[in-house]
């Protein structure tokens, strides 16, 4: 039966660097490739669904990553600008955009909730957990924190994020002990996404 909190993956399933090329057997019975930097960042999403499930997901070598990322998009299978990217080989997609990846996931893997207003806060909840990496990362690195600007975020919009995710969970039954963040039976791609966030 479902734990009535979320079990999380191990870290060494959602944070494994271990890079498989082309001819490992192991990746050729891969249901999924997931192209992203040996860094835990945004693939923790995808990375998080995919343990949770017990899904198997091959990570092709960064020197992949970067041939598919410097092609021309008329020259590569995948038409993207920036990782993650999923090939799921069965239906050989090629997807990215975090948000789009993890929607994709949790819809085939059935952590998606069925009701259509707890499916959209899902999404918001993946899309706030975006919100707040680019924010903790000043927009990935595009400018440095400041000792003042550091400051400022940290009383400010912080704060803010902070009780945006509590009150949501709080309107919903989460507790510290029990419960699941959207209020659902099971755990949902909102309760992973917060994982791999936090």
């Amino acid at each position: 039966s479902e734990p009535t909190a979320l079990r999380a993956p191990s870290p060494r399933s959602l944070c494994s660097t271990t890079r498989l090329p082309a001819t490992s057997p192991a990746r050729t019975m891969a249901q999924y490739e997931l192209y992203y930097w040996p860094i835990p960042f945004r693939g923790l999403f995808a990375r998080a669904i995919l343990a949770y499930k017990g899904i198997e997901c091959a990570l092709p070598p960064t020197s992949e990553l970067v041939k598919l990322k410097t092609a021309a998009p008329a020259d590569c299978p995948a038409v993207f600008m920036a990782p993650p990217l999923l090939h799921d080989v069965e239906a050989d997609l090629w997807l990215s955009q975090n948000a789009a990846i993890v929607g994709y996931l949790a819809r085939k893997a059935g952590l998606e909730p069925e009701d259509g207003s707890r499916a959209a806060l899902a999404m918001k909840t993946v899309l706030d957990c975006n919100d707040v990496l680019n924010e903790l990362t000043c927009q990935c690195g595009f400018k440095m924190w400041t000792a003042d600007s550091w400051k400022e975020f940290r009383a400010g919009r912080w704060v803010k994020w902070l009780q945006i995710f509590e009150e949501t969970g709080k309107r919903f039954g989460l507790t510290a002990d029990a419960g699941f963040f959207l209020g659902t039976d099971t755990a949902t791609v909102a309760d992973l996404s917060l994982l791999a966030l936090w």
